[in-house]
């Protein structure tokens, strides 16, 4: 009996190695939300191309205050403003993926990601719902509104 138990979680395993382009490419994104919405730099700006970390460093430390690393993408994500974490969705559905040689596109219902493979791994090049998020804090420094109630939507 202990040998089929052990048989059965084999094959398990075995068949999540399995998974398809597109559940790695979900994946990716589900795993890149989690980290964003964490504040976890490190783990968020390696699922990141090089453009991808270009992309979102900028409006990252514009809207938040860097920390805990010299690297603009990391410390941006570290200091995500509590407003931006917010923005970011929760749970993702995902209502499409089309994957084509080694990119990929991921719609969800917050929005589109845009993926390349490299060296057998999905990074992120193109983060749409990040960067409407972060279109949510700026300029709010310099608002009045914004200095004197922080938590007014859009601050």
């Amino acid at each position: 009996m202990r040998a089929l138990a052990a048989l059965a979680v084999a094959s398990l395993l075995v068949a999540g190695c399995g998974s398809s382009p597109e559940d790695k490419a979900e994946s990716t994104v589900s795993d890149l939300a989690s980290a964003l919405k964490d504040k976890d730099g490190k783990k968020a700006c390696g699922l990141l191309t090089e453009d991808g970390q270009a992309a979102v460093a900028l409006p990252l430390i514009t809207n938040g205050t860097p920390k805990g690393s010299n690297d603009p993408c990391i410390g941006g994500v570290n200091g995500l403003s509590r407003t931006v974490a917010d923005a970011l969705p929760e749970d993702q559905k995902f209502t499409d993926v089309d994957v084509s040689g080694d990119a990929a596109t991921v719609l969800t219902d917050d929005g589109k990601y845009e993926l390349e493979e490299r060296d057998g791994d999905w990074k992120v090049s193109s983060v749409g719902p990040l960067e409407a998020a972060l279109g949510k804090g700026q300029g709010a420094a310099d608002d009045p509104q914004c200095i004197e109630a922080p938590d007014l939507p859009g601050c």
